[in-house]
């Protein structure tokens, strides 16, 4: 009886490990194989259980050679999926020259394959694409191409594709206006993460995002449905980081909700720890900046003043709150002169109105002082009522470099989510 090589046990034990969701467990077994021996699918299973672990470094390795591998056997599919990822991982992480080159590269092996030869491979492209678009503002096309995105995922019953162009397409309908049709699209998406259809890494944004489009339109109700079904989702899978964060922010949130503030800036406090695990310093800034919400709320200014200061410190705006904060203090004219120039810097003027239901909390990723174009719209909605509120005067305004200038972004979109995590994968959540 022939005696298995170690390296096969090895390589069979990582693929049990990963079968059962036990992510740790299966990173570890795929790590200390040889790369040289792992396939192209074994290759993309070793980066979902890096990226569900927080070994961003070793994902963009493993999908790098599987990249390499499918070309090598002119497996398009399997090649654009991988630079699909790779893109998408970037984003997250910051990384958006390495993001725009891998979506260049994608593009190109689908036009070169041609688009009625390419198959599902155009349904991952027409996802950057619509990615692409709304870094630009133009949700009319970002909104074609999530619906191609899910076509192509039902066409070639590619359960991943239908489930992100489902979410794209909810989240696309609300920013319209068709708040109803949205949430049937993103309840949709979310019964077939439920179900089991969508792979691990592409359930947590759909996850993620559903919450984020329900909370643009204060449904709180979903919102506690689809984080309860999250968090029993996150609890499921031994060794997990990913999303955790994400998870309890989402607790944290609806914990604040609810008065029980100090039970939500714990969830917060925890967030930030995964945040620091999986080296998300934009999600750090995000559980900074909710942090600072709850401490305004209980009048400890003092201690929201540093906590909006942690989040600006890491990259995330921390305006309205802040502004909220200056005008709580009785410093009004701060406040109103730090809304005006929030107004001024998304495009949304005193006679402007920006689209519907955008209420996100993230600043876009651009530069220093101007939020992206998929979050003006949240900037405008909440500059525009708050200069309602703070007209009228207050306390000498303080100058443009001093702490008024601190709600300005200091760089780099998601999110889908956000860029990216508007629609999709997070940055943020990623």
């Amino acid at each position: 009886m022939e005696v298995p090589a170690v390296a096969d046990v090895q390589l069979e034990s990582a693929r049990a490990d990963y079968d059962r969701g036990d992510w740790s467990a299966a990173y570890a077994g795929w790590s200390a194989a040889d790369p040289g021996l792992l396939s192209a699918e074994e290759l993309e299973d070793f980066a979902v259980a890096a990226e569900l672990t927080g070994h961003h470094d070793d994902t963009i390795a493993a999908l790098q050679r599987a990249f390499r591998k499918s070309q090598e056997a002119a497996d398009l599919g399997r090649s654009v999926r991988c630079a699909f990822r790779i893109t998408m991982t970037s984003y997250v992480h910051g990384e958006s020259a390495l993001a725009r080159g891998w979506t260049s590269r994608a593009e190109g092996l689908v036009t070169e394959a041609g688009e009625d030869a390419a198959g599902a491979a155009v349904g991952w492209v027409d996802f950057l694409r619509m990615f692409r678009a709304l870094g630009t503002g133009d949700y009319a096309t970002a909104g074609t191409y999530a619906d191609r995105v899910a076509e192509r995922g039902r066409r070639h019953a590619e359960p991943d594709l239908t489930a992100l162009g489902l979410c794209a397409q909810g989240r696309m309908a609300i920013y319209s206006g068709r708040v109803v049709e949205g949430l049937a699209r993103l309840d949709e998406a979310m019964v077939r993460v439920i179900a089991g259809e969508a792979s691990p890494v592409v359930a947590g944004h759909v996850y993620c995002t559903a919450i984020e489009g329900c909370q643009e339109i204060s449904d709180f109700g979903r919102v506690a449905e689809w984080t309860a079904a999250l968090e029993r989702w996150c609890a499921a899978q031994p060794g997990l980081l990913a999303f955790t964060g994400q998870c309890a922010v989402h607790r944290g949130q609806l914990l604040r909700l609810h008065g029980e503030w100090q039970r939500a800036l714990e969830e917060f406090e925890h967030a930030t720890r995964r945040y620091r695990e999986v080296n998300a310093p934009d999600a750090v800034g995000l559980a900074a900046y909710e942090a600072g919400e709850v401490l305004r709320l209980r009048g400890e200014y003092a201690e929201a003043d540093a906590a909006y200061e942690r989040a600006a410190d890491s990259g995330f705006d921390p305006q309205p709150g802040l502004a909220l904060l200056w005008s709580a203090r009785g410093e009004g004219a701060a406040a109103l002169a730090a809304i005006d120039r929030l107004l001024a810097e998304t495009g949304w003027g005193r006679a402007a109105m920006p689209p519907p239901a955008r209420r996100g909390r993230r600043a876009g990723r651009r530069r220093r002082g101007r939020p992206g174009p998929q979050h003006r719209g949240r900037a405008g909605r909440a500059g525009r009522t708050l200069r309602l509120r703070l007209a009228g005067g207050g306390r000498r305004a303080r100058p443009r470099h001093g702490r008024a200038g601190r709600g300005r972004r200091r760089r780099r979109p998601p999110l889908p989510a956000q860029g990216p995590a508007a629609v999709g994968p997070r940055r943020r959540d990623l």
